[in-house]
């Protein structure tokens, strides 16, 4: 079993090279309306109560947009298509599937955070005089930790953070399980995921975000430099005084820009590790399926 396989990680950085052109219809439809999305958040940020609806309206379609986009790439990258944004039942089946998987996050996590939280709030009552009257208004709990308190909580962060990773990783290939059988798969896609193969998972995820995460920094770091704001933050770009800090064809440019980066340089190439993932599991499974089973009674 191998927790980390560099190959992967060229094959997803070379579907960018590969299919240039795709990437980047993709990554432009999803632009667009994140573009919009951003200055009706940067509108609702200085006052504006008619841009609150358009900042949900337009959020909903970049969402639309990305599934359609990786719909296509999923559809590429296993064999199936051009790697064209895809729309219709192919779409409709990973929003579904994005859904889904929301809900079993709040559900599971949700839950799971719960106990933590009454956990955390319990280690704060060892060292509470229950003879003195409680402070009103709120209270931090966390300074009322002792040394060993603190430790305790600690671990039980970490526990929860690490369980909350796993979690994700054994979802993660819902959406190639998906593509590949053209049906939703979300729990079927489970056991996919198991036998130790979180770990290799959480590696090869991190491999392929990381370069265009840190490119993204640099993009946002750029910006703050030469206009005052972070397209990552479209609130940044608004005054103290609610005014938009320069005109808007020049704000929308530099969403437009950043919406095309984080979808190319981020979106796709963890498309792409996660068919090769699946691609890699399926193999593994299938041969170790039709092995011959030597034994003796």
């Amino acid at each position: 079993m191998t927790i980390f396989d560099p190959s992967l990680i060229a094959r997803a950085y070379g579907f960018l090279a590969a299919r240039p052109r795709a990437v980047l219809a993709g990554a432009a439809l999803y632009a667009a309306p994140f573009t919009v999305q951003s200055w009706a958040t940067a509108m609702a940020a200085s006052g504006a109560g008619w841009a609150p609806p358009l900042v949900i309206g337009f959020g909903l379609l970049a969402f639309a947009a990305f599934v359609c986009a990786i719909a296509g790439w999923g559809a590429a990258l296993l064999g199936g298509g051009d790697a064209g944004p895809r729309f219709g039942k192919d779409a409709l089946r990973l929003g579904w599937v994005a859904v889904l998987i929301l809900i079993l996050i709040f559900t599971v996590l949700g839950t799971a955070l719960l106990a933590v939280v009454f956990m955390l709030a319990a280690l704060a009552l060892i060292n509470v005089d229950a003879s003195v009257e409680p402070p009103q208004g709120f209270v931090d709990i966390f300074a009322l930790y002792g040394p060993g308190e603190t430790a305790v909580a600690v671990v039980i962060s970490a526990v929860y953070a690490l369980f909350s990773v796993w979690f994700f990783s054994r979802l993660a290939l819902a959406y190639p399980a998906t593509v590949a059988a053209g049906r939703i798969r979300v729990l079927n896609a489970w056991p996919l995921s198991g036998r130790g193969r979180a770990v290799e998972i959480v590696l090869t995820v991190l491999a392929a975000t990381l370069p265009g995460a840190a490119a993204l920094w640099a993009l946002n770091a750029g910006f703050a430099a030469a206009a005052g704001f972070y397209p990552a933050a479209a609130q940044s770009a608004v005054t103290e005084q609610g005014v938009l800090m320069m005109n808007a064809a020049f704000f929308m440019m530099s969403a437009f820009v950043y919406g095309m980066f984080k979808m190319a340089l981020v979106g796709a190439p963890l498309a792409a590790a996660l068919v090769a993932l699946y691609v890699k599991y399926s193999k593994d499974d299938a041969n170790s399926a039709s092995a011959p089973q030597t034994g003796g009674d």
